[in-house]
């Protein structure tokens, strides 16, 4: 066959490719899944990197490569083309596949158990179109003390600098390798660091000398955390907190057990406390209890039930205690209808980021809040009451929709069709909102666009 005709086939498979990532784009903002590639320079930037070692020719699984060195904006997670400009070296490839030609493996850097493309973007990109799920790589290994898997978004980062910067001040990850303090929430590494703090100073009085710090870091590791988590397994507690830690529920359990010994003036040890805990806040015993009465109040007074009012969830009172911002913004009505505070973090951590750089100086967290919830979660959220757009989403809330309409914005920002906010707030409704009786829009859209995805290119 000739060169043209191979040719365009690569053209067409790029032409199929692109519009395969406009679809992803879409699924991936109904899914909330992470859409960009993680650029290798905020992984260096932000990780302890401990040294790093060549470790040759490998085969590497497509599927863990998640980030770039430099074309991360060329491509989208799963390295499908985002823009025209590559077409010419994309397809070029393409057809050295088609023709038998053999390439060169690509240069890749592996951080934990994920990969980043030092050199070989393009070739990664037609590979995983193709259907490989393997490629030929060279390898070096950068090494950290932070566990990184392909779920790692940009917005993890964040969350795995603080873990990293944690294990560098505890030098933790040397003095108990066997270490696994992974928290969900920002913050939460500096509570870490007072307990340890704290504990370093009551042991220092109780041994009559001053302990070094890895000393109390290994001792408030072994009788403190350790007895902790052990208690957590022991009872399965962390069935009961789906989305969290074992670390999240120590460091709460270990803020419960300081609270009851400042009461009570005697510590109540690990498993006392856990279960304390448990019985305030773990959501079987809150439903056994609810239960209960309410089977009492059936059979005694023979009346009709009402439904007790619903209790804020943990991940909002958490969201509120590290924001302020019933406090900061009163107006600002919170409530995610999946629990997910950590992505409103993220956009206001994102927000003080851009703000910071905008005026030329660090701006404090709670001036940032401020301005957020000014200049755009209000705004938005009086462009939802105004269109009536809620009734559009049933089972959906305010913040819900904020979310949505801002990843709407920024989507539509990068196809170069900039909206403000009521054309957006519009727009996203016009294409997402129900309609009629046959479901919900976003549903629908949702489950035709994933029908495409797995649908295989012609032959």
């Amino acid at each position: 066959m000739t060169s043209q005709y191979y040719e365009h086939l690569a053209r067409e498979d790029f032409a199929r490719a692109r519009r395969r990532a406009f679809l992803q784009a879409i699924a991936d903002l109904l899914t909330q899944r992470p859409r960009e590639l993680v650029p290798f320079e905020e992984v260096r930037t932000r990780l302890n990197i401990r040294g790093s070692t060549y470790r040759g020719l490998q085969q590497v699984p497509l599927d863990k490569i998640i980030g770039s060195e430099g074309r991360y904006a060329d491509f989208d997670r799963r390295f499908l083309p985002l823009r025209t400009k590559t077409q010419d070296r994309w397809t070029n490839i393409d057809v050295a596949h088609y023709t038998d030609v053999p390439l060169p493996p690509v240069e890749l850097y592996k951080v934990g158990e994920v990969y980043f493309v030092k050199d070989g973007n393009h070739r990664v990109s037609v590979a995983r179109e193709r259907g490989q799920k393997e490629i030929d790589a060279y390898v070096t290994e950068y090494h950290v003390d932070v566990p990184l898997d392909e779920r790692l978004s940009v917005r993890d980062l964040l969350l795995k600098e603080e873990y990293s910067d944690f294990l560098e001040w505890t030098n933790l990850a040397k003095l108990r390798p066997q270490q696994r303090i992974e928290l969900s929430a920002l913050g939460g590494y500096l509570e870490l660091i007072g307990h340890i703090n704290d504990h370093r100073y009551y042991l220092s009085q109780q041994r009559g000398r001053e302990v070094s710090l890895e000393e109390a870091v290994s001792d408030w590791y072994d009788n403190v955390y350790v007895p902790l988590v052990e208690v957590i397994r022991r009872y399965d507690i962390l069935a009961q907190f789906p989305g969290r830690t074992e670390a999240d529920l120590a460091l709460w359990i270990m803020n419960h057990r300081r609270a009851l010994a400042q009461d009570s003036g005697q510590d109540p040890g690990p498993e006392l406390a856990t279960l304390d805990y448990l019985r305030q806040h773990g959501q079987r015993s809150v439903l056994d209890t609810v239960g209960r009465a309410a089977q009492s109040l059936v059979s005694s007074a023979r009346i009709a039930l009402i439904p007790p009012p619903t209790a804020p969830p943990l991940e909002l009172l958490d969201f509120l205690e590290w924001s302020k911002l019933d406090q900061l913004c009163p107006e600002a009505q919170i409530r995610l209808s999946d629990n997910d505070y950590g992505r409103l973090r993220s956009h206001i951590l994102d927000h003080r980021f851009y703000l910071s750089l905008d005026q030329g100086r660090d701006v404090p967290l709670d001036e940032a809040i401020v301005h957020w919830c000014r200049e755009w979660y209000l705004p938005v959220v009086r462009e939802i009451r105004a269109q009536d757009i809620l009734r559009h989403f049933p089972g959906r809330t305010e913040t819900d929709l904020f979310l949505w309409i801002m990843d709407h914005l920024h989507l539509r920002k990068q196809a170069h069709d900039e909206m403000d906010i009521p054309t957006a707030a519009a727009d996203f409704t016009a294409r997402f909102g129900a309609k009629d009786e046959g479901g919900h829009a976003l549903e629908r859209l949702l489950g035709s666009v994933l029908r495409l995805l797995k649908r295989k290119p012609s032959p």
